[in-house]
């Protein structure tokens, strides 16, 4: 297991290498069993996401390990009074969070701390003492932000063993200029009163990933109300119109810049007809409906479309075939980054590179340009359908039937 590995060295830096080697053998292991086809695409994205959290919260270990051998342990009074130890979670985002995770994804993530009240304590035999700090002691907030700081460099540092994953912060309150870590109580301030729309999507798939659980937790109750649309008022038409042109409105954002590169067609991900106009058409729905009716709630997508035909907002044949598209879609995306661990979503120009990932894909070999053939023909049919039933819901919400179908469920809810 990764603990024996870690545990059989002593230095941070070589548990760290230990890290690395890990990542590098379990991602052969995964890409081998996919390209074999012995591995779906929910195995192989559930099992890059399990690996990613398994190396993450090991990572965070031995930071931390190594800070309170310096500082001591971060501690702050509860309630009560009483001095107690503050919990630390990585909270993980988008696919990470989904456990939907690519071959060469960045890992997107939150850090969270319990309290910025409080400082560092040292250790006394095996214990945190619990009289006044000594002068080595550091407050809570500079304990977490040191802690972030440490963990991102450690996680992201390119050594002669590799690294373990690229790191975006950029879903932090206030983005790539915000403290690294927040505490509970500033995220609440900060989504009540600054939270913006593309962070209710962002959210939906949060979930801790390491460090504390009951800290992950907690966050993950705090941000629910900013998330949903509030269950304590009624949704009536026009406000579900609102939620969705918000919606909308980031999607276009995003188009415009697939145009500006001329990636509209070619990009597997952002692109017309590609993986994102799923997720957002799931998402949608979601903040939509999700308050009032619990049931639709899911972190994954195929799993947030299967509770959609229980609820009867979609019928089983638009599931089916959303479902397949996602797969293919997935798939895709995962060939195209398995060969050089490339943080790539766009199809090659050159066509011998096409046939490549026709064949990585499993189209048949023997002949070349009938795979990339049926391949094209199969990557147009998928885009054609998702990009429909996108188009139906967002540009014509108000006779679109899963627009409809979604206000039924709330008001049926009440």
């Amino acid at each position: 297991t990764i603990r024996q590995q870690v545990g059989r060295v002593m230095a941070p830096e070589l548990k760290l290498d230990a890290l690395r080697r890990f990542r590098r053998r379990e991602m052969l292991r995964i890409g081998v069993r996919d390209l074999l086809r012995l591995a779906d695409v929910v195995e192989t994205t559930a099992s890059l996401s399990d690996l990613a959290s398994i190396l993450i919260d090991e990572a965070y270990r031995i930071v931390d390990a190594d800070l309170r051998t310096r500082y001591g342990v971060p501690m702050h009074k509860n309630r009560q009074g009483r001095w107690v130890e503050t919990g630390f979670t990585v909270i993980g985002m988008g696919k990470l969070g989904g456990h939907e995770l690519n071959y060469s994804s960045d890992v997107d993530v939150l850090y969270v701390c319990e309290s910025h009240e409080g400082e560092t304590r040292p250790v006394v035999s095996g214990r945190a003492k619990l009289k006044t700090p000594t002068p080595g002691g550091i407050s809570n907030e500079e304990y977490f932000e040191r802690l972030a700081r440490d963990l991102t460099k450690v996680l992201t540092e390119q050594t002669h063993e590799g690294f373990v994953y690229r790191v975006d912060l950029r879903l932090r309150g206030e983005g790539s200029v915000g403290q690294l870590t927040r505490s509970l109580e500033d995220y609440a301030k900060y989504y009540r009163t600054r939270g913006q729309v593309w962070e209710r999507l962002s959210l939906l798939k949060a979930w801790p990933v390491a460090g504390s659980m009951t800290v992950g937790k907690a966050f993950i109750k705090m941000v629910q109300p900013f998330v949903l649309a509030p269950a304590s008022k009624r949704l009536d038409v026009e406000q579900g119109l609102a939620v969705v042109n918000e919606m909308r409105s980031v999607k276009e954002k995003i188009d415009a810049k697939m145009a500006e590169r001329g990636h509209e067609q070619r990009n597997v991900k952002l692109g017309v007809g590609g993986i994102r106009e799923i997720e957002f058409f799931v998402q949608t729905i979601q903040v939509l409906a999700g308050s009032r009716v619990p049931a639709l709630l899911d972190r994954s997508t195929l799993g947030a479309l299967k509770r959609f035909v229980r609820l009867k907002l979609i019928s089983g044949k638009e599931r089916d075939a959303l479902t397949a598209a996602y797969v293919f879609l997935r798939d895709l995306e995962h060939k195209l980054q398995m060969v050089h661990d490339l943080q790539t979503h766009s199809l090659p120009d050159q066509e011998d590179e096409l046939e490549r990932c026709a064949i990585r894909m499993g189209y048949d070999g023997t002949d070349r340009p009938k795979a990339l053939t049926q391949f094209q023909a199969d990557h147009a049919a998928h885009r054609t359908l998702v990009h429909d039933i996108f188009r139906s819901f967002f540009e014509s919400p108000k006779t679109s039937p899963h627009f409809k179908a979604t206000l039924r469920a709330v008001a049926a809810a009440r």
